[in-house]
């Protein structure tokens, strides 16, 4: 016989901070945009938010949104069909560095390089 184990929700959602998600709410809306922070209670904050009912999209919401959590039905990450179908390995240590070249814009922008 299985035991019941339950699972604590908010590694997963602090998990998804900056990635792309669905939030449905309890009354059939559904939020997709860009997780931005959730707090201790489980409420979150999204940006970029479209806003879907019956699977027909409403409109973009200006600014950002906050659902409270006494709302939401669940959350789910929306993970792109390009990088799930091929998934690529990880660099090896120094590839794909060039030798002498500044790795990132802020390094560029000491270096006395403007951005094209």
């Amino acid at each position: 016989m299985s035991v019941f184990q339950p699972v604590n929700p908010m590694p997963f959602l602090q998990s998804l901070i900056n990635n792309l998600v669905v939030v449905r709410l309890k009354w059939g809306q559904e939020y997709k945009g860009i997780l931005v922070s959730t707090d201790q209670y489980m409420n979150v904050q999204i940006a970029k938010a479209e806003e879907f009912q019956d699977g027909n999209s409403v409109g973009v919401l200006p600014g950002e949104l906050l659902i409270r959590c006494n709302n939401i039905l669940y959350v789910r990450e929306i993970v792109k069909a390009s990088t799930a179908a091929t998934p690529q390995a990880a660099p090896i240590a120094g590839e794909g560095v060039q030798q002498g070249s500044p790795d990132s814009e802020d390094e560029q922008m000491e270096e006395g390089e403007q951005n094209p």
